[in-house]
């Protein structure tokens, strides 16, 4: 990446509003190299610009060394790993030659729990995992993670992996449900967001008006300054000859392109179909109305409504998890 981006998205940090910016560094950031990580680092490490910032790493592990330890203690990363569960389930996450990279993937964890490094796990549950609820949960458990995140596979991107049923995806959650619940011993991302919805509900006496739900924008800066918002996997797509690129830094401020992306063709169908979703979905509440990404890659449509992705991730959690309330 040009270090002039990285100057550039500071200068928005100084003017912007928000206490807090996170900036989620993925697509295996950790290939740069430290030296180079490093240098885009540096114009970061203003006083203001750092009280501002969290930085968030999301990796497979496979090249955690000192030097990266040293590295994100400096800096305070929040650090997420990708794993799927032990070997068994973790087939599908192989280096450019198709070799495994489970074993590298335990040793770089262990480098981050050896140096006090907090982490916590994604997950992505396929076909092949359906059934392992449990045996995936203690793996994390086990592992030292603080919270697991799960993401039901979807189509998405060039994935078109086999669809997964909804009662599928309800028998994973309430397995899932079943093994936290015996001992609670780490947060699981998807059970403490609906039980926040809950709450809400609960104390606030909640009615679907939608007031609530803003749309995150998420800009994802390519490493040519490109801009897309609402979902990383937009770089690089096209809808008949339509870019999702809504600017460049290099030649506009990220102020001003954000400004100017709510006027965009696929921002203003996102927000269509968030309307319909509030209008139309009882589940709502839980969701917000879903991602423009998954509405995309499913249904050719940012302005859709339901996916295969809410079905499983939202629609089948909620289910799983009040109905095994109800046996209890």
């Amino acid at each position: 990446m040009d270090p002039e981006i990285t100057r550039r998205v500071c200068d928005h940090i100084r003017k912007a509003e928000e206490p807090t910016l996170v900036l989620w560094h993925c697509g295996e950031p950790l290939s740069t190299g430290v030296p180079h990580f490093r240098s885009l680092l540096e114009p970061f490490e203003d006083d203001l610009i750092r009280s501002k910032t969290r930085h968030l790493v999301q990796t497979n592990a496979t090249l955690i060394d000192e030097a990266w330890c040293e590295l994100f203690k400096q800096y305070n990363f929040q650090l997420g790993v990708s794993i799927d569960g032990p070997a068994n389930l973790n087939t599908r996450r192989l280096t450019r030659a198709g070799h495994e990279t489970h074993s590298k993937a335990l040793m770089g964890i262990e480098l981050l729990r050896r140096n006090g490094l907090k982490f916590s796990v994604i997950a992505v549950v396929g076909k092949e995992s359906l059934k392992s609820a449990k045996e995936l949960y203690l793996f994390v458990r086990d592992l030292g993670a603080e919270m697991l995140c799960i993401n039901i596979e979807e189509t998405e991107g060039i994935n078109r992996s086999q669809v997964i049923t909804a009662d599928e995806a309800r028998g994973f959650w309430k397995a899932l449900y079943n093994s936290w619940e015996a001992d609670m011993g780490i947060s699981i991302r998807e059970f403490s967001k609906l039980f926040n919805s809950m709450d809400r509900i609960v104390k606030t006496d909640y009615e679907l008006d939608g007031s609530y739900r803003t749309i995150e924008m998420i800009p994802t800066i390519s490493t040519r300054g490109d801009v897309v918002v609402l979902s990383p996997e937009f770089l690089g797509m096209e809808k008949q000859s339509q870019s999702f690129v809504v600017g460049n830094v290099l030649a506009r401020s990220l102020e001003q392109i954000l400004k100017s992306a709510t006027d965009y063709w696929y921002v203003r169908d996102y927000a269509t179909g968030i309307e319909r979703c509030r209008k139309e979905c009882q589940y709502f509440v839980f969701c917000g109305g879903g991602y423009a990404s998954n509405k995309y890659f499913e249904n050719g449509e940012v302005s859709s409504t339901e996916t295969h992705f809410c079905r499983n991730k939202d629609k089948a959690l909620v289910e799983a998890v009040l109905e095994v309330m109800e046996h209890e």
